[in-house]
Order: C-alpha cells, then sequence, then structure tokens
C-alpha cells in the first residue's frame, strides 16, 4: 500500500532535506515514523484506518500526524478509533457536542448505541521527563564515540536536566577518560550527578556502548486515577443528558511501566477479573465486589475505561455500576 494519503512525496522531500544534516539521534519521532522501514506495518494500518474515516475528519487527523507537536497525541487517538473501524462502527474525530468535543464519537451498527471516548496519554511527570531527555541525549551523544569500550551510567531521576553544553561538556571528559590508558574496568568518573563506570575494554566494539540505569519515569496509579476524574467531570453532563456511554481510554508511554493490571486496580479497586476475547478486544468484567473508593464506583458516568496495549490489541474494562452501560453486542 502506498503513503501517498498520510505522507505524501512531497512532504517527504521537504522533511528529507530539512534533516539531511543532522544525525541519526537528532531525527524527532515524527520524522524517523514516516521514513524508517521498521515502521512500515504501522504506517499502512493506520493507512487503512485513515481511508475509513469521515473526509473532513481525516484532514484534521493527516495533518496533525505530520505536525511535530501533535504527531504522537494524534497517533494514540488513532490507535484507539481503529479497533472499532475494524468493528464496523463508523466514527468522528473531535464532533463537536453542544461545545464539547470528545476525541470520538462512535456508533455500533450492531449493537445500534452511540458513545463517546476520551483519549489520554499517561505520560511521566514533565520534570522527570525533562531530565530522563537530557540523559538519553548524553547516551546518544556517547555512542557515537569512535572507542572500544562499554560503560554503564547511573542516574539519579528527577535532578536538574543537563544542559547541551553539560552533555557536550561531559562527552568530551568521558571521551578523555577512556582514551587514557589509566582507565581501567571498574573504574569510575563523576560528572554533574552522573556516575560513569568502565565495564569493558577491547571488545571489538567499534563505538562506545553506553547503558544508563536509575531512571525512575514509573507514573503512580493516583496520577492515572486523577486525570480519569478529570475527564468524568468535563463529560459527565453531556454523557449524562444524552444517555451516552462514556470511555476513557489510557495509552502508557513506554516508559511509565503501567499497563491493564494497574488500571484494573484503580477502576474496580482489585485484580480478580474475567476476560471474554472477541479477535483484538478484551472484553474485562471485576469478578469481586467493587472497593468503595475504586474509580468506577466513585465515577459511574464512565461507562468503561480501555487499556490500548499495543497496535492491535486493547482491554475494555466495564463498569458494572455505569448509568449508561457498554453494550457488548457490538463485537459477537
Amino acid at each position: 500500500m502506498t503513503l501517498d494519503m498520510l505522507y505524501t512525496k512531497e512532504w517527504l522531500d521537504n522533511e528529507r532535506k530539512r534533516f539531511k544534516d543532522r544525525k541519526k539521534f537528532q531525527h524527532p519521532l515524527l520524522y524517523r515514523f514516516a521514513t524508517e522501514t521498521r515502521f512500515d506495518y504501522e504506517r499502512d494500518i493506520y493507512q487503512k484506518w485513515l481511508q475509513k474515516v469521515n473526509n473532513s475528519d481525516r484532514k484534521i487527523l493527516i495533518n496533525k500526524l505530520r505536525n511535530y507537536d501533535q504527531f504522537n497525541e494524534a497517533r494514540n487517538e488513532l490507535k484507539v478509533a481503529g479497533r472499532f473501524i475494524d468493528f464496523g462502527c463508523s466514527v468522528r474525530y473531535e464532533l463537536n457536542l453542544k461545545n464539547i468535543t470528545p476525541d470520538w464519537f462512535v456508533f455500533s451498527p450492531y449493537s445500534q448505541q452511540s458513545f463517546i471516548i476520551e483519549v489520554f496519554t499517561s505520560n511521566i511527570d514533565e520534570k522527570k521527563y525533562a531530565y530522563k531527555k537530557s540523559i538519553l541525549k548524553l547516551r546518544d551523544r556517547l555512542n557515537e564515540i569512535e572507542i572500544d569500550a562499554r560503560i554503564r551510567v547511573r542516574v539519579r531521576s528527577g535532578e536538574k536536566p543537563l544542559s547541551d553544553n553539560d552533555v557536550k561538556d561531559a562527552c568530551i571528559k568521558v571521551s578523555e577518560w577512556l582514551k587514557g590508558k589509566s582507565a581501567k574496568e571498574n573504574d569510575e568518573l563523576k560528572i554533574k550527578d552522573v556516575q560513569f563506570m568502565l565495564s569493558k575494554r577491547d571488545s571489538g566494539y567499534l563505538y562506545l556502548q553506553c547503558i544508563v540505569s536509575g531512571l525512575n519515569t514509573w507514573v503512580t496509579t493516583d496520577e492515572i486515577k486523577k486525570n480519569c476524574i478529570k475527564k468524568a467531570n468535563r463529560y459527565k453532563k453531556l454523557s449524562v443528558s444524552r444517555n451516552l456511554p462514556f470511555i476513557i481510554a489510557v495509552i502508557p508511554a513506554f516508559e511509565t511501566g503501567r499497563g491493564t493490571e494497574e488500571l484494573a486496580k484503580i477502576c474496580y479497586g482489585h485484580q480478580n477479573l474475567s476476560f471474554k476475547k472477541f479477535e483484538n478486544i478484551c472484553i474485562i468484567n471485576s469478578q469481586n465486589d467493587l472497593i468503595n473508593n475504586c474509580l468506577f464506583v466513585e465515577r459511574p458516568e464512565i461507562s468503561a475505561s480501555i487499556m490500548v496495549n499495543d497496535l492491535l490489541n486493547i482491554d475494555i474494562l466495564l463498569n458494572p455500576f455505569a448509568i449508561n452501560p457498554v453494550q457488548i453486542e457490538m463485537f459477537n
């Protein structure tokens, strides 16, 4: 399948000119996604979904998928809608409903039910992210040094992010340290609260091998629950007044270390669950009574929550106390 709809030849040519003088580690995610062969399959899936989206919505989504600031958000939103598109549902993107625009308005021809979906990415704290980003930039720069050695980098998450000058200075000092004959295996060097340990020398590496440890980037379940409650507050009136089931979709950033079990703990208060599989969608219910302070007891306007595990698989956790329950007939 060609990519003319999503990333046209003209767009790709312009972006290649824009980044031709930058090193690979400097390429943003969108550029890598649009140009690297390892993303061919995922791009084709998105293209297939986009072909089944309303024309005006498709234009908006394509513009976002070409925007370096909006790409990841649009990519995640399309991951959620795509599963319902595959089940034959019709979807509308950011449809205006009384001046409120949920990410997706979905209609199932099988259950004859409409519902709304709001998507959010469970990202790490901004300060942690900034620090992590600076450390990964340091790692990528170190990995370009032509030295036959492997080092371990130990960091403490939450510290002040390294500036570009800090990264440059650290690379120079590490390079000088390793090129000196005095540095032996297990020797250490400390720069700006970052600890470097030489773990291997003369192993046939063309470039320095850099392994980072100590980046604590997990998101707490309390943070995810607070985000869900914010979404519920925004859409409660619309959902209840129009009898529209309201679904919250959570997409955990890879580094957050959160998945379906943690979401179940938030929604039900426990992890004793029953599962019913429909192709790439898993319907989950609670097998025990819900804990009083869990999300689904506190907020019955939330009909279900979704955990997006990967490109083609999602788990749907149903709320037994929902004001507007989701009809699972749509999946039969």
